[in-house]
C-alpha cells in the first residue's frame, strides 16, 4: 500500500509517513505502488494517492527536485541555494538532500519510531521484481481509533489515551500488535479510566449503609456536609447508590429517587465538572479551569470540585472522560500553576459530618472536641527555647545573654513566640503575655516595645482611626508594619497552626483566613515560597521558621519544642595576647580579625586560643619592625648603639626608633626583649634624651591623649585634631602597615586597611597616600630616602629569634680619625661638619676606602694652606 494509506490505517505514524512522502517528492515523483505510476504532487493529489491536506507541504518538498522559485531571477534554485537564501531551513534541506543522496539520521523508522537515515530505510526495503519498486515492510497493526476503552462517562480510544499519555509508547505498541488486549490494559489503567471512587455514602452503625441524601433526611449528616459530598460524587462522574452499587447520572439519580429533585440543578452544575461546562458562546465543553477563567463558576467552588477529582484519580478531562495526573492536566489546559499550588495546600473545602453531628447531638463534649481541634485552638506551639547539651534547657533571652544564640536570631524567635500568642518560659512551661514575661524577667525590659509590636500579630494592631483591632494583613495594608515583618510573623503563625485571627483568637487554615481578611492571594504566594525570614542560631544562615521547627526536639513531659544549640564558651572570657594588652575573642570577631567559622570553632571548643593565636599571629603580634642593625658577621646592635657608633646617621636611627615605638615596642636585639619606651629608657636601650620624642611615637600604638576626652585617639584622629602633622602620621602608619596592619590603639591588634577604615583608623585619603609607598625613612647605608617596606626587604632575619636586622657596613669612628690642622689636630667628624670633607669622601674614610694621609694630601690647602710670603 501507499504511504498515505499506511498512515490512514495507523500502520505508520503520521510523522514517519510525512517524512517518507517528502522524500518521494524530493527525489522526483510520488509513487503509486499499486499501479507503479510516478506522479507529480498535483497528479498524486488529483488521483487520491496522497491527501489534499498534504499537497502544500509536498509541493515544497518537490521543489528540491525541480528547483525553488526565486522572485528576483528566472533561474530555479537548488536546495543548497534555497538554504542560503533562507527559503528553507537547513534541517529540512539536509533531510531532502539525504533522500537524494545519504547521511545523517533525518527520518523515522515506522517500525521502531527511532531516528534513521534514508539509506538505512532503503536497505530494509523489499524489491518488487516485476516493477522494481522498493517497499518498506511494516508489521500489521490494529487501528488505535477502533480499540475502545470504557472511560468514566463515555468510551475513549487507545489513540486518545496515547495522546493524553495515559498509555505509554510501549503499551500502545503492544495493543496495536495484539500483544496486549483492551481488558488487560483497562485493568492496568483502572485508576485513570474509572478512578478509585468517591465517598459513596455513609455507614450508620455496623452493616447499615445509606446514601448521602438519605443520611441528610435522617439528620445523620448536616445538609451542608451532605450537599458538598454529593457535589463531589457528581464532579467525579456519577451519583452512587450504595445499596445497589449503581453509578448514575444526575438525571438518572433524580428519576430513581437517589437524590432529591430539589438538588437537581445544583448537582447538574457539579456534574459539569465531569462532562464539561457549556460555553454560552461556543458548543465546546469547558473544563473546570476554563469555566473558572470565564467566570462561569467561582474559584472556591472550582477548587473544591478539583480536590474531589484529584482524590479519586486525577483531574477529570471532560472531553476524554479519563482522570489525568497534574502534569498532563496542565498541558491540556485543565489546570495552571496557581491552582496546583492551591491544591498542594490541601485546603479544607469539606465539612466533617461526624464532628458537627457529635456536638449538635450532645454525643461529644466541648472538651472532647477541643482536644480534636487542639491545633486550631492552641496551635502546635512555637520554638519555646533552646537545648544546650543534654538536659540543659533555657529561654531564648537567657541563651542570648550566654551568647549561645546571636541577638538577631534570638530576637526574631522571641518575636515569633509573641506573634503566636505567648512568650514561653521553658523552665516552668508558663505561657505569658509580653508584659508578664517582662515582669517575671523571662525577657529583658529592653526588648519590651519590640515584643509588644510582635504580640499585636496575635491580639490585633491598634487602628488609630477605629476601635477594631487589625489583623497582620490589615496592619500591612495600612502601613502600620512593613511587609517583610508581617510575612515573617505570619510564617511563624502558620508553622504553629494556621493564621491567627486576633478577634476569634484561633488559628485558621489559609482558605478560611482569606475569607476572614487575614490573608490575600499575594501573601499566600509569598508564604508558599517558604521565605527564609529567620536565622539558624547554629549556622547563622537564613532559614524559614518551619525549617527551624523541624530541627527542634520535643520535650516528652511538657511537649515544648526546644531548638538544639551547641554548648559554647563565653567569647568575652577567651583571652588573646594582643600587641600591648589582652584582647577577647568577642572583640577580635567584631573587628573582623576572626571570621565566623573560626569564632564558632573557638566557642564550641573545636579550636583553642593558642591554635588560633598562631593562625592570627600577624594581627596579634605583627611581623616585627626593624629591630636593629647587623654590622659585619654576627655583630648585631640596637639602633641607639648604632647611632652612637656612627654606623647610622642620627636622623635615620631616630626615624627607625620611632617606627619601633609606633608598632608597639622598642626592641633590644641583644636580649630580644620587647619594651615600652619608659622601660627601654630605664634599661639604657634608648637614650633618655630621646624619651619624649619616642613617647609621642608610642602614642601611635597606645593612643594619643585627647585634651577634651579620656578616649585614646588613633593616628588618623590625632592628625584630624592637629595633635600631630600629617607627614609624621603617614610615616608612623607606614611602619605599622609594613609590620602587620594599622594598629588599633584600643584593641591593640593590627588590622588590614579595609577594616581600619571601618574602625575610623584611616580615611580614604590616607589609604591612597599609603598605597603610593612614600619614602618617609632614610636608608642608613645610602642616606637616600626610602620607604619602611623597602628597608625591611633589605633586612636579614635572625634564625633563633626571628628579629629583622638591617645590614650596615662596618665604619671607623670619625671622632678618632685625626688630621693635622694649622695649629692643632682636627677630627674627620669636625672636618665633615665644617664642610671641608664632602659626604662621599667622609664615607670613604669611614669605610676604610681612603686613608687620613691620602685625604690630607687632597685637602692640604684647607689643612695647611698654601703658605704666607715667607
Amino acid at each position: 500500500m501507499s504511504l498515505s494509506e499506511a498512515k490512514k490505517q495507523n500502520l505508520v505514524s503520521p510523522d514517519c509517513a510525512d517524512l517518507l512522502l517528502d522524500a518521494q517528492a524530493a527525489t522526483g515523483h510520488i509513487i503509486d505502488p499499486k499501479t507503479n505510476d510516478k506522479l507529480t504532487v498535483d497528479e498524486a493529489s488529483a488521483k487520491g494517492v496522497i491527501d489534499s491536506s498534504d499537497r502544500d507541504r509536498l509541493l515544497a518538498a518537490e521543489a528540491a527536485a525541480i528547483g525553488y522559485q526565486d522572485p528576483r531571477a528566472a533561474k530555479p534554485l537548488s536546495v543548497f541555494e534555497a538554504i542560503k537564501k533562507g527559503k528553507i531551513d537547513k534541517k529540512t534541506g539536509l533531510r531532502l538532500l539525504q533522500a537524494q543522496e545519504s547521511s545523517p539520521e533525518c527520518y523515522v523508522d515506522p517500525e521502531t519510531e527511532q531516528d534513521i537515515t534514508y539509506e538505512a530505510l532503503k536497505k530494509r526495503c523489499k524489491l518488487e521484481p516485476q516493477t522494481g519498486l522498493l517497499f518498506l515492510p511494516v508489521s500489521e497493526k490494529r487501528d488505535p481509533s477502533k480499540l475502545t476503552f470504557d472511560g468514566v462517562r463515555k468510551p475513549v480510544t487507545a489513540e486518545e489515551l496515547f495522546e493524553c499519555r495515559v498509555l505509554d509508547k510501549r503499551t500502545f505498541e503492544q495493543l496495536l500488535k495484539g500483544e496486549k488486549t483492551v481488558p488487560e490494559v483497562s485493568e492496568d489503567k483502572k485508576v485513570y479510566l474509572k478512578g478509585t471512587g468517591p465517598i459513596a455514602g455513609v455507614e450508620a452503625g455496623p452493616k447499615f449503609k445509606m446514601s448521602l441524601s438519605e443520611a441528610k433526611k435522617q439528620k445523620l449528616v448536616s445538609p451542608d456536609s451532605a450537599d458538598l459530598l454529593l457535589d463531589a460524587q457528581a464532579a467525579t462522574g456519577h451519583i452512587i447508590d450504595p445499596k445497589t452499587n449503581d453509578k448514575l447520572t444526575v438525571d438518572e439519580a433524580c428519576a430513581k429517587g437517589i437524590v432529591d429533585s430539589s438538588d437537581r440543578n445544583r448537582l447538574l452544575v457539579a456534574e459539569s465538572a465531569a462532562v464539561g461546562y457549556k460555553d454560552p458562546r461556543t458548543a465546546k465543553p469547558l473544563s473546570i479551569f476554563e469555566a473558572m477563567k470565564k467566570g462561569l463558576i467561582e474559584r472556591k467552588t472550582g477548587l473544591r470540585l478539583l480536590q474531589a477529582q484529584e482524590s479519586v484519580g486525577g483531574i477529570l478531562d471532560p472531553m476524554l472522560s479519563v482522570f489525568l495526573p497534574r502534569d498532563t492536566a496542565i498541558k491540556r489546559n485543565l489546570l495552571d500553576e496557581n491552582l496546583c499550588r492551591d491544591l498542594n495546600q490541601n485546603p479544607k473545602c469539606y465539612l466533617d459530618p461526624e464532628t458537627e453531628h457529635d456536638l449538635l447531638k450532645g454525643e461529644k463534649t466541648v472538651p472532647e472536641v477541643s482536644e480534636d481541634k487542639k491545633v486550631y485552638l492552641k496551635g502546635k506551639g512555637p520554638i519555646a527555647g533552646v537545648e544546650a547539651g543534654p538536659k540543659v534547657k533555657m529561654s531564648l533571652s537567657e541563651a542570648k545573654k550566654q551568647k549561645l544564640v546571636s541577638p538577631e536570631s534570638a530576637d526574631r524567635l522571641l518575636d515569633a513566640q509573641a506573634a503566636t500568642g505567648h512568650i514561653i518560659d521553658p523552665k516552668t512551661n508558663d505561657k505569658l503575655t509580653v508584659d508578664d514575661a517582662c515582669a517575671k524577667g523571662v525577657v529583658d525590659g529592653s526588648d519590651r516595645n519590640r515584643l509588644l509590636a510582635a504580640e499585636s500579630a496575635a491580639v490585633g494592631y491598634k487602628d488609630p482611626l477605629a476601635a477594631n483591632p487589625l489583623s497582620t494583613f490589615e496592619a500591612m495594608k495600612k502601613g502600620l508594619i512593613d511587609r517583610k515583618t508581617g510575612l515573617r510573623l505570619l510564617q511563624a503563625q502558620e508553622s504553629v497552626g494556621g493564621i491567627l485571627d486576633p478577634k476569634l483568637s484561633v488559628f485558621l487554615p489559609r482558605d478560611t483566613a482569606i475569607k476572614h481578611n487575614l490573608l490575600d492571594e499575594n501573601l499566600c504566594r509569598d508564604l508558599n515560597q517558604n521565605p527564609k525570614c529567620y536565622l539558624d542560631p547554629e549556622t547563622e544562615h537564613d532559614a524559614s521558621y518551619g525549617d527551624l521547627k523541624k530541627r527542634c526536639k520535643t520535650e516528652h513531659h511538657t511537649g515544648l519544642q526546644l531548638l538544639p544549640v551547641s554548648e559554647k564558651l563565653d567569647p568575652s572570657k577567651l583571652i588573646f595576647d594582643g600587641v600591648r594588652k589582652p584582647v577577647t575573642a568577642e572583640e577580635l570577631f567584631k573587628c573582623g580579625v576572626l571570621d565566623k567559622e573560626t569564632f564558632d570553632q573557638l566557642l564550641k571548643g573545636e579550636k583553642t586560643v593558642p591554635e588560633v593565636s598562631e593562625e592570627k599571629k600577624v594581627y596579634l603580634k605583627g611581623k616585627g619592625p626593624i629591630a636593629g642593625v647587623e654590622a659585619g658577621s654576627k655583630d648585631k646592635m640596637s639602633l641607639s648603639e648604632a647611632k652612637k657608633h656612627k654606623l647610622i646617621s642620627q636622623e635615620s636611627a631616630d626615624l627607625l626608633l620611632d617606627a619601633q615605638a609606633a608598632t608597639g615596642h622598642i626592641i633590644d636585639p641583644k636580649t630580644n626583649d620587647k619594651l615600652t619606651v619608659d622601660e627601654a629608657c630605664a634599661k639604657g636601650v634608648v637614650e633618655s634624651s630621646d624619651r619624649n620624642r619616642l613617647l609621642a611615637a608610642e602614642s601611635a600604638a597606645v593612643g594619643y591623649k585627647d585634651p577634651h576626652t579620656a578616649k585614646p585617639l588613633s593616628v588618623s584622629e590625632a592628625i584630624k585634631k592637629g595633635l600631630i602633622d600629617r607627614k609624621e602620621g603617614l610615616r608612623l602608619l607606614q611602619a605599622q602597615d609594613s609590620v602587620g596592619g594599622i594598629l588599633h590603639p584600643i584593641l591593640s591588634v593590627f588590622l588590614p586597611k579595609d577594616m581600619a577604615v571601618k574602625h575610623n583608623l584611616l580615611d580614604e585619603n590616607l589609604c591612597r597616600d599609603l598605597n603610593h609607598n612614600p619614602k618617609c625613612y632614610l636608608d642608613p647605608e645610602a642616606e637616600h630616602d626610602a620607604s619602611y617596606a623597602d628597608l625591611k626587604k633589605r633586612c636579614k632575619t635572625e634564625d633563633q629569634t626571628g628579629l629583622q636586622l638591617l645590614p650596615v657596613s662596618q665604619k671607623l669612628d670619625p671622632s678618632k680619625l685625626v688630621f693635622d690642622g694649622v695649629r692643632k689636630p682636627v677630627t674627620a667628624e669636625q672636618l665633615f661638619e665644617c664642610g671641608v670633607l664632602d659626604k662621599q669622601t667622609f664615607d670613604q674614610l669611614l669605610k676604610g676606602e681612603k686613608t687620613v694621609p691620602e685625604v690630607s694630601e687632597d685637602k692640604k690647602v684647607y689643612l695647611k694652606g698654601k703658605g704666607p710670603i715667607a
